[in-house]
């Protein structure tokens, strides 16, 4: 599974939101261009500023990298 940043950050007051979702790699295509799957939805938001990094879960609780790789692993596209 490969985590994916779907959209480009979104800026506010310094902080940047970046909304994460999951892939799928599926196989290769031609030319050797890849072919992915996935879901549109984001499963976490990673805010980002001078401070430093935090986490989200999609229902708004915070979360660590750790909680962030359990919760990609556990669940399939």
């Amino acid at each position: 599974m490969i985590i994916f940043q779907h959209e480009p950050p979104i800026n506010v007051s310094g902080r940047a939101f970046i909304a994460v979702t999951r892939i799928k790699l599926m196989r290769h295509a031609q030319n050797g261009a890849l072919l992915f799957t996935g879901d549109k939805r984001p499963v976490a938001v990673i805010c980002r500023g001078e401070g430093g990094e935090e986490i989200f879960g999609i229902d708004g609780a915070r979360i660590d990298a750790a909680a962030l790789q359990a919760l990609i692993s556990d669940q399939t596209v």
